[in-house]
């Protein structure tokens, strides 16, 4: 694992951009003009590959902010809302105030989205025009007016504290207004890898925003000496700890974790759009143009690199099936806006929820039928005991009034 070294990480530069994209002038950001139209592009849905790392240390924020997008577009879409009257974007992040963490609403100009892409910001507007997705720009500039203590003067400050860096675990905070869960390297040396993997496997499948944040690694690492019929008749050694390909004191999106060969593998996306880290190069003889990377997670935890992976909470629309179609009905349901929104809907179950919210993106929903349909094979492969199979009549009874109730 290297050193991070923006000038060659390539920044937002990797497969994620398109190829002949040219860097705007400053003169062509000065006459940038962003409305909602500009905000997510042809899909109308936030994905995390919007996000790109350039100039600013920004890592932990927009590798968050990339996992939360993919994962829960609505949240995203829920938290910045634009005002044509004022021409500007409004963006609801979450403070600490007294120990609660507190809803705050941050007007964005167009001058402060200029300045963000002049700065290098979270987006890919200044790597390729605004033909890129501008919502990471347009929360990004939110989060640094919310840090600077005296925004009228420029956000100077405010960038100061995002280029600083930080941890994932606040950035979730900041962006949702709920903790994650943090699975450190202590917590797999203890309970195992198949512990993590289990964990990230049902946090992916129910859309829960997933990121592994990095350690610089571990100078050597301690080899057990020979055994002979299960007896060390050798000394440990200590051995350079290979390079993995990682960048140190980094953050990325967990795109998946699968087995292959007996073993846990992880596939990042990293937030520069490449995995151009400078000393090395990707396992495997992977393409360091890319931006998802493939490690495994044996290699990354023995090695120290592996800090913690962090998950983000569910997110449920506030409509439930009965209000939304409760909703529709007060009004007859006589023309189509008053038909209720389905992707705006919570079932209550992870899997159907995600499902229903990914009607609007094929891409998100492919994956929801893909994890509704491996836990009906699963469940369908599952013996059912025979009191399971002929309950009770009163039992029966019991469980039909309650679905009435």
């Amino acid at each position: 694992m290297a050193e991070i070294d923006y000038a060659t990480s390539g920044g937002s530069g990797g497969s994620d951009g398109a190829s002949g994209d040219k860097r705007p002038t400053k003169d062509e950001i000065a006459k940038m003009h962003f409305t909602d139209k500009h905000l997510y592009g042809a899909g109308k849905n936030p994905h995390a590959q919007d996000v790109g790392q350039d100039s600013l240390g920004d890592c932990f924020f927009i590798a968050t902010l990339g996992a939360v997008a993919e994962h829960q577009p609505d949240r995203i879409k829920d938290m910045i809302k634009y005002d044509p009257k004022k021409d500007t974007f409004t963006v609801t992040l979450y403070q600490d105030k007294g120990g609660k963490m507190t809803p705050v609403s941050i007007e964005v100009t167009q001058a402060e989205i200029r300045d963000n892409i002049m700065r290098g910001g979270g987006s890919r507007v200044d790597n390729g025009g605004d033909k890129y997705p501008v919502w990471p720009a347009v929360v990004e500039t939110a989060y640094a007016k919310m840090n600077d203590p005296n925004p009228k003067n420029g956000l100077k400050e405010g960038y100061q504290v995002l280029d600083k860096g930080g941890k994932a675990y606040n950035a979730i905070v900041t962006i949702t207004g709920e903790k994650g869960e943090n699975i450190t390297r202590d917590n797999v040396e203890k309970k195992g890898e198949q512990a993590a993997f289990d964990k990230i496997s049902k946090a992916l499948e129910g859309n829960r925003p997933v990121t592994l944040s990095t350690d610089p690694e571990q100078l050597y690492t301690v080899k057990p000496g020979k055994k002979f019929l299960g007896i060390p008749i050798g000394l440990p050694s200590m051995e350079p700890t290979p390079q993995d390909g990682l960048a140190d004191n980094h953050v990325y999106k967990v795109e998946k974790i699968f087995k292959e060969g007996g073993e846990i593998k992880v596939t990042l996306r990293n937030p520069w759009g490449s995995n151009n880290v400078k000393g090395e190069s990707p396992p495997g003889g992977q393409d360091a143009k890319s931006p998802t990377i493939t490690v495994k997670l044996k290699d990354i935890v023995e090695g120290g690199g592996f800090e913690y992976f962090n998950i983000g909470q569910d997110y449920h629309p506030k409509k439930t099936l009965g209000a939304a179609a409760a909703g529709a009905g007060a009004s007859g349901g006589k023309d189509k806006a008053d038909a209720p929104d389905i992707a705006a809907v919570s079932v209550g179950d992870p899997k159907l929820d995600a499902l229903l919210s990914s009607m609007h993106d094929p891409d998100r929903m492919k994956h929801a039928l893909q994890a509704v349909a491996a836990e009906a094979k699963q469940t369908a492969a599952t013996p059912v005991p025979e009191a399971a199979q002929a309950p009770q009549p009163d039992q029966d009874a019991q469980a039909r009034g309650a679905v009435r109730r």
